[in-house]
């Protein structure tokens, strides 16, 4: 165990940070020195592949498992994603932000993709909302149809919450509260409900 908290040590981790990662279930069952060998090879694979340490730390710290992946593992789901239509630097960018990525199954994901094409999104346009916002994957598909139905009852259409959230995807981590509060905080600079809806549809990230 000392040598493991020298490596954690080194590699920049806190004494709290590195007990959370060791403490978590999936990484618990592992021996020490199994830890010990994991954490080595996996933080100097991700530095040869494009993050950075400060990448690593922050991925590990979110998704403390990834300790517990094997680097075939890793470079499958790349090879998975990329078969997608994503790059090889879009799943390091993505994956810098939302490591849950590396836990989710590509069938899981290969779902989402067809669930959200039901919705109206081309293939196309999944890759390129979620290469903005990865999150979406950690959205459920009830999730984001409650908040089309919820910005139906805004004003706006079906059709135009598709056309926004494609230029915006951010709209699907937004509470509906917070839009409701910003459409009465623009009707008070004296805009009626119509404008705004019509302003929003044209940019959405008012």
């Amino acid at each position: 165990m000392g040598e493991l908290k020298k490596i954690f040590k080194e590699i920049g981790y806190t004494e709290e940070e590195m007990n959370e990662i060791i403490n978590e279930y999936g990484i618990k069952k592992l021996k020490p020195e199994t830890l010990l060998e994991n954490v080595k090879r996996n933080y100097s694979f991700f530095l040869s592949i494009g993050y950075s340490k400060e990448d690593v730390i922050k991925m590990t710290k979110t998704l403390p498992p990834i300790y517990g992946l094997s680097i075939d593992n890793i470079k499958q789901k790349i090879e998975d994603m990329e078969k997608l239509g994503y790059s090889k630097e879009d799943v390091i960018e993505m994956t810098k932000g939302f490591s849950s990525i590396y836990n989710y199954s590509i069938d899981n994901i290969k779902q989402k993709i067809e669930d959200m094409e039901k919705l109206g999104y081309s293939k196309e346009d999944v890759i390129k909302m979620t290469k903005t916002l990865p999150s979406i994957y950690g959205l459920s598909i009830d999730n984001m149809e409650q908040k089309i139905e919820d910005m139906e009852k805004l004003g706006y259409s079906k059709e135009d919450v598709i056309k926004m959230t494609k230029t915006l995807p951010a709209i699907y981590s937004y509470s509906i509260e917070n839009m409701k509060q910003k459409i009465e905080d623009i009707e008070k600079l004296g805009y009626n409900r119509e404008d705004v809806i019509k302003m929003t549809k044209a940019l959405p990230s008012i």
